[in-house]
């Protein structure tokens, strides 16, 4: 059966090939099958219909039909104009007139339709495992892929009299685009109860929150019973469906053993405390984490916005050679394609693969489908150049974000209801055709066809195709460096951690971007936090000699003008350089002992906006060690008189480490909840605060760290009134702060200026001693924490 199965997924290729060469091959190119079928390709068979005379003449562009002699009533076809010249016309009256049936919106039809019966034929495919040697079989009556959990106090049986075959019945489960601080679980199947108007093959999924799971657990149906779900078919076989819901994003995959279900009607219900495996979660393993507060969100900039550098440039995409071609950037019709797109990003990419924008609707209605329609396809990297192949991950029967048509720059986030990839689109909704004037850049004659979104704007998601060594050392790490993209991965305990630094956020500076986590044994990357912020700070700055500028603005880091991400950038990199093992590298993949990263960067103040003048220098030097321990120096310097009137040092997005927090030397002895303008206490308090201890319900900790002997760590330049470690804590944002220049300006002088040094980790919250609060690496020590105050230096 196996071998069947293996040879039926082979045929499925040849043909989805002779498919593709059917619909964007050239019009001289004849198609044999994979059963030795011969067929012209469809603009061959144009071709073929138009020369032979079937009632329409073909023209190169609108202009030469319009200057031929064809009489009245007489059909033309142009062939080579722009989208809305381009099609079958007819002559009335002396006039020509687009006909409404369009040839190239037909064979897209068609194209899509053959397509996604492809694609459902896979989703409703029964594989017959052969169970005395499948893999999958061995979790049969075991807990996985669940996970018994206190919830409400209560821990529940695993089966009862009607549910003795739960265990048996579940064999595999994962949970796709699911979101950070949740569990999953599945509460309900109605297993072909009828009889209600409800759909038969319905399925209950609930979401709750892990922080009060355990004592005051929430719950919401992300899936109903409503919903009508793939059936699973009753012959005995191992099956696996994609759950889905119309007004949620995560998408859950079961393999169920069919042999073991109850007799249709006979419902299965784990949703009351009474019932098996109501505290019972989808185990956390399985889940896969997208960025979803993104989803939906339309972000204007100004026109005067610097990301309108991109404009007309190849970036964000990037031409190849693709089945041998390299297509042009532009054509008729197509001149403002680069000048539309400013930025892009592919957020849960699969490694191995490249993605590319093919089409947009840009309003166009006809055949039902929605007029804010994508299409965005992905393909093998490793045929690419020769022999590409194709999916459409996104197609333009799925309904997206619309852009408005005011003129301003927009970033929307194009979402697929059946994959996890995320495309990030920044548009410039100044350069779009009218409306209804749809981009086609899906075959070979298209101009932008062969190219692709660049790939440094790609974050692989969790899954087996994003690859990390089985094993991690315990005083080692794996390092990835390319095209400016480090990714440094250490071990921390029960799990291992990988920080993504590259050039990032609005000023474009190379910033730490992402963290990422992965059990020990896995090969599975978690994205854990990460976004377009700051984690090496920004300034305020106003210099002596100013001009027209913001007031109170910070600018660096990730802020523009606007004070925001916004209104034009503030700060620009002049060297951004990685040391591996103490050689300087442009690229590596491989283990190493030491990093150094060495960022210079110029800074505008906040009253040097109308002149650009950069007023200070800054340069951090990242050295990362073997314990994974990220040690930041900073030097700024003035390139003028000027007055610094804060510098919160290093900063952390603790929205996956925001459960409780302990601060060495603080003024609350005890770990404590991390609350909104929290901290470590007034300075006057706490005046020798230097560690925050940050742990998350999911059991891992950040450690931030200030030198309190090194530059103005020692906190001189801190007011009694402000504090050293400030948290923010509230829906919009969940930071953490260290405090270096704050309520205590700092005045220099051209050519003065002043240093500090930090310091992060992350690691597991188990790898420390039994009865300890926390056990952690700083600048110069290891720590051992009880509490605020009772804590050993090792």
């Amino acid at each position: 059966m196996a071998d069947d199965i293996v040879q039926a997924i082979a045929n499925t290729r040849v043909d989805a090939t002779s498919l593709e060469k059917v619909v964007n091959g050239d019009e001289n190119t004849q198609v044999t099958t994979r059963l030795g079928e011969s067929y012209p390709t469809v603009k061959k068979a144009i071709k073929l219909m138009t020369h032979a005379g079937v009632g329409f003449t073909p023209f190169e562009s609108k202009n030469l039909m319009i200057a031929s002699s064809l009489a009245n009533g007489t059909y033309a076809i142009v062939t080579n104009d722009t989208p809305q010249n381009s099609g079958l016309h007819l002559k009335k009256s002396g006039a020509w007139s687009k006909v409404t049936w369009d040839i190239d919106e037909r064979q897209k039809t068609y194209t899509d339709t053959a397509k996604q019966d492809a694609i459902s034929s896979v989703d409703t495919m029964i594989v017959d495992y052969d169970k005395s040697t499948d893999a999958v079989a061995i979790n049969s009556d075991k807990n996985y892929p669940f996970k018994p959990l206190v919830r409400n106090g209560i821990t529940s049986a695993k089966d009862a009299i009607s549910d003795t075959d739960s265990l048996k019945l579940f064999l595999d489960a994962a949970v796709l685009n699911a979101e950070q601080g949740f569990y999953y679980s599945v509460a309900y199947y109605r297993n072909g109860l009828t009889g209600d108007g409800k759909s038969p093959n319905g399925w209950i999924i609930t979401k709750h929150t892990k922080a009060t799971y355990a004592t005051a657990s929430d719950s919401v149906e992300i899936i109903d019973a409503e919903t009508d779900q793939t059936p699973l078919v009753r012959d005995g076989s191992i099956q696996t469906i994609f759950l889905t819901s119309p007004n949620n994003p995560e998408i859950i995959k079961l393999t169920v053993d069919t042999k073991y279900l109850a007799a249709s009607g006979g419902f299965y219900a784990w949703n009351t405390n009474l019932r098996p495996l109501w505290s019972w979660v989808i185990d956390e393993n399985t889940y896969v984490y997208p960025d979803y507060s993104l989803k939906n969100q339309v972000v204007k900039l100004g026109s005067d916005d610097t990301m309108t550098i991109n404009s007309g440039k190849n970036y964000p995409f990037k031409p190849l050679v693709r089945d041998g071609i390299t297509s042009s950037k532009d054509a008729v019709g197509d001149t403002k394609s680069l000048e539309m797109f400013l930025d892009a990003a592919v957020m849960n990419a699969e490694k191995g693969f490249y993605y590319a924008v093919s089409y947009y609707r840009n309003g166009l209605t006809t055949g039902g489908k929605s007029g804010d329609a994508w299409m965005i396809t992905k393909h093998t990297k490793s045929t690419y150049a020769t022999a590409s192949d194709e999916v459409q991950i996104m197609t333009t029967s799925d309904d997206q974000t619309p852009l408005v048509r005011d003129g301003s720059i927009q970033t929307i986030f194009l979402i697929s209801p059946t994959n996890p990839e995320i495309v990030k689109l920044t548009i410039d909704t100044s350069k779009l055709n009218p409306a209804g004037s749809f981009y086609a850049w899906n075959n070979n004659l298209r101009p932008l066809w062969s190219w692709i979104i660049d790939e440094n704007t790609y974050t692989l998601r969790g899954g087996a195709d994003a690859i990390a060594p089985v094993k991690i050392p315990e005083s080692g790490l794996y390092v990835t460096l390319d095209a400016g993209v480090l990714k440094v991965a250490h071990n921390g305990g029960t799990h291992d951690y990988r920080t993504t630094i590259k050039p990032n956020g609005y000023n474009a500076l190379p910033n730490i971007a992402q963290i990422d986590k992965k059990t020990v044994a896995s090969t599975s990357w978690l994205w854990l936090t990460g976004g377009d912020t700051d984690w090496l700070p920004p300034l305020r700055a106003t210099v002596v000699s100013g001009d027209a500028g913001g007031s109170d603005i910070t600018t660096g880091g990730n802020h523009g003008k606007n004070g925001g991400a916004g209104g034009g950038q503030t700060a620009r990199n002049i060297y951004y350089s990685t040391e591996i093992d103490g050689k300087k590298q442009t690229a590596f993949d491989g283990f190493a002992s030491t990093i150094k990263v060495t960022i210079v960067n110029e800074v505008l103040a906040m009253n040097t906006f109308t002149t650009d003048r950069y007023a200070v220098r800054e340069a951090f030097v990242i050295d990362v060690n073997q314990y994974g321990v990220m040690t930041v120096s900073c030097d700024r310097r003035a390139l003028e008189p000027l007055t610094i009137s804060r510098d919160r040092g290093l900063q952390a997005m603790i929205n996956a480490f925001n459960a409780s927090v302990l601060f060495l030397e603080g003024s609350v002895n005890a770990r404590a909840a991390v609350i909104e303008g929290g901290g470590s206490g007034l300075k006057s308090a706490a005046p020798t605060a230097h560690t925050a201890i940050f742990h998350g319900a999911a059991l891992d900790q950040l450690t931030m760290s200030v030198d309190k002997n090194y530059g103005i760590g020692d906190g001189s330049k801190v007011a009694t009134t402000e504090q050293l470690f400030v948290t923010s804590n509230n829906t919009t944002s969940r930071k953490a702060y260290t405090a270096i220049i704050m309520g205590t300006d700092m005045v220099l002088a051209k050519g003065e200026g002043y240093q500090w040094r930090s310091s992060y980790q992350i690691k597991a919250i188990a790898a420390k001693p039994t009865g300890a609060d926390s056990q952690l690496d700083t600048v110069n020590n290891r720590i051992i924490a009880y509490d605020a105050n009772d804590y050993m230096l090792v």
